[in-house]
């Protein structure tokens, strides 16, 4: 059970949205996502939820898996549909007797979130931490993916020398007062936009 915050400005880096960009290439906040055998409950908003209608059809074709989409109104807080998966996962078993996966160090943020962690809590359920499986799938890389890291270090180890150590030399030299935080933007605005670091990714 893979549960997504909402959206925020800062960068960081969570297993819940790596798992939607690895899987769907792109981000679902606040989403939550069970995977079971033969089966795939989400749980979301209804404009998210008609973006994912494109996964039934192919998930039935390809793979055997039904998809179920929960579509959530702005004024749910998902409680019913989160009983709804519960009931799922359980099929008629002892609650004690179910194993369900989840990100216990991903601190909930958010009504859905928060409400997600009391039901799941609550459920009786036997809870395991798959932070370690889920990095072990993540640690798998293909002819893009290695591609795509090796850009970014490029891109990190030309920040820092182009931009960063220049930015600090003339800081000291000019004895100019500069916060942490105004660093730290700075650097992330160069990041961003690679020419300041005078970088071009092909």
């Amino acid at each position: 059970a893979i549960v997504t915050p909402p959206p925020s400005e800062d960068l960081r880096y969570l297993k819940s949205s790596a798992l939607h960009t690895w899987l769907l290439g792109y981000e679902f906040p606040e989403t939550i996502i069970v995977f079971q055998p033969k089966h795939i409950h989400i749980l979301c908003s209804n404009k998210k939820a008609m973006l994912l209608e494109e996964l039934q059809k192919s998930s039935k074709e390809l793979f055997g898996l039904e998809v179920i989409i929960y579509a959530k109104a702005r004024d749910d807080d998902g409680s019913s549909a989160m009983q709804t998966i519960l009931g799922a996962i359980s099929s008629g078993r002892k609650p004690n007797t179910c194993v369900v996966g989840w990100l216990p160090k991903e601190a909930p943020e958010g009504p859905l979130m928060e409400k997600w962690n009391e039901v799941l809590s609550q459920s009786g359920f036997t809870l395991v931490d798959v932070s370690s499986g889920l990095s072990e799938i993540f640690a798998v890389k293909d002819d893009i993916e290695i591609q795509n890291i090796r850009k970014a270090s490029f891109l990190c180890a030309s920040v820092l020398q182009n931009y960063v150590v220049h930015k600090l030399e003339v800081v000291i030299d000019e004895e100019k007062k500069i916060t942490h935080a105004e660093l730290m933007d700075d650097t992330e605005k160069a990041v961003i936009d690679p020419s300041k670091a005078k970088v071009k990714l092909k």
